[in-house]
């Protein structure tokens, strides 16, 4: 070899070898902080729901979310004295905090959760961070030290509070008196409502339920809300359920917007000041309500009672429209749904909506049974007599609609018991028995300002 070739030959040796060492400082390079894992160790820590009450449970959720660190171990901090029992883990009450321990062997890969429920303790009250501290090693007390930590992400922020409990009923409120009937087949009960309830002033609810359907108990709910506040509870039928109207509570017209508008009332919790205790008796009274627009047929709810498609009419707009069996006799409720339904003569002004109804009324005990009226908008079905026969039969060509007044000589003459004047009247009855031996009657009735039928 000659001396040019052996200068050349080590001057290509030292290149190489520094090739090799700078490619190899490369890799260390990309590969130390991968092992240190300073960049993809990451986590998140989840409570939900972040707002409870004292006594309630929540659940914390731990996600790795490392695109290739398993996570292994961990310990989550909640303030002190303010968890009751974990369903993972073990809790050890320290001076300082509580905490969930012992979350060992994880192994959760990427995007894989843990879900702890937390019960809380009945006197756990505190606004603070909920916290935690992840390995990567399946053992937590390991000492591998800081290389061993997950990054810590944005911790939740939880609230818990000492609450009360507010409970009632939904109920069907056939008779209008706003009380609730312990006779639960003339006044059902109503499962499935919505019921939230609004801070005062807010448009975000604090707590919100559903009425029970489960027998025994149809019609009932309670909701938990935290102490020194005052709240609007809001109704909201279900789906698909008709339309309704409100017998209680009363109008409040200050009630958030939030209330459904077929219910729009709302109850203030509590009636004044604020919460400090539990509230039961919260009850909603709702009355089955449906659109009457004249020529057109409007049946109630269970099909016992019609308005007549009739040129005779001067209805418009959303009416109740109900028909039930209580202590022995059948009733039937038509009136507007709101405002008042007063007509006096000469019956002319906007609240006379008169129409022709038609009655069916089924397994009378005795088909003779006079049919009764009240129409007094203000007391509500109370007031009862017997209803006269009209002078004319409204629907007949001669008494034709003017300037939608009332047809003339109709109504009769004789005032009612109470002084005022007849508002109702009976056009036709007719009797009739099935082939099963089941009684029938149907009644026409003409009125100017209808409220509330009975037989029996």
């Amino acid at each position: 070899m000659t001396q040019h070739v052996r200068t050349s030959y080590r001057r290509h040796r030292k290149t190489t070898w520094a090739l090799v060492i700078a490619l190899a400082a490369l890799v260390a390079a990309v590969i130390i902080p991968i092992a240190s894992g300073a960049a993809d160790k990451t986590y998140t820590l989840a409570v939900s729901p972040g707002s409870a009450c004292a006594g309630a449970n929540t659940t914390v959720t731990l996600t790795n979310t490392a695109k290739t660190v398993t996570l292994g171990s961990a310990e989550i901090y909640f303030p002190v004295g303010s968890i009751q029992e974990v369903s993972a883990g073990t809790l050890r009450n320290d001076a300082t905090r509580d905490t969930i321990a012992n979350l060992h062997d994880l192994n959760l890969g990427k995007n894989a959760s843990l879900q702890i429920i937390v019960t809380l303790k009945s006197t756990a009250s505190f606004t603070a961070p909920i916290t935690a501290v992840v390995k990567q090693s399946n053992n937590f007390n390991d000492s591998g030290g800081t290389a061993n930590l997950f990054d810590n992400p944005t911790f939740p922020q939880m609230t818990v509070s000492v609450c009360k409990t507010v409970s009632g009923l939904v109920w069907r409120d056939k008779n209008e008196d706003t009380s609730v009937s312990s006779d639960t087949s003339a006044e059902p009960r109503q499962g499935g409502w919505t019921i939230s309830a609004y801070p005062v002033g807010s448009a975000t609810a604090a707590a919100t339920t559903t009425s029970s359907s489960t027998a025994g108990s149809v019609g009932t709910f309670s909701v938990k809300l935290p102490i020194g506040s005052a709240y609007w509870l809001c109704e909201k039928k279900p789906a698909n359920s008709g339309t309704w109207a409100q017998s209680t509570p009363a109008s409040t017209p200050s009630a958030p917007t939030q209330c459904d508008s077929d219910t729009p009332n709302a109850i203030r919790i509590p009636a004044s000041g604020t919460l400090s205790a539990d509230l039961p008796g919260q009850n909603f009274g709702n009355l089955a309500t449906t659109t009457v627009t004249c020529n057109n047929a409007s049946t109630s709810n269970d099909g016992t009672s019609q308005v007549q498609p009739s040129v005779q009419c001067k209805a418009s707009g959303e009416y109740v429209f109900d028909a039930w069996t209580q202590d022995g006799a059948q009733y039937v409720a038509l009136h507007p749904a709101s405002g008042t339904y007063s007509c006096v003569p000469p019956f002319t002004g906007a609240n006379c909506q008169f129409f022709v109804q038609k009655i069916t009324w089924t397994g009378l005990s005795n088909a003779q049974d006079p049919l009764q009226y009240d129409d007094n908008p203000t007391s509500h079905g109370l007031s009862y007599e017997s209803m006269l026969f009209c002078q004319k039969d409204p629907r007949s060509g001669d008494l034709a609609l003017t300037n939608g007044t009332v047809p003339t000589d109709v109504l009769p003459t004789a005032a009612r018991s109470d002084g005022d004047p007849s508002t109702s009247c009976l056009i036709t009855s007719t009797n009739s028995v099935s082939p099963t031996g089941v009684r029938q009657r149907i009644d026409y009735v003409f009125t100017v300002s209808d409220g509330y039928g009975k037989v029996g």
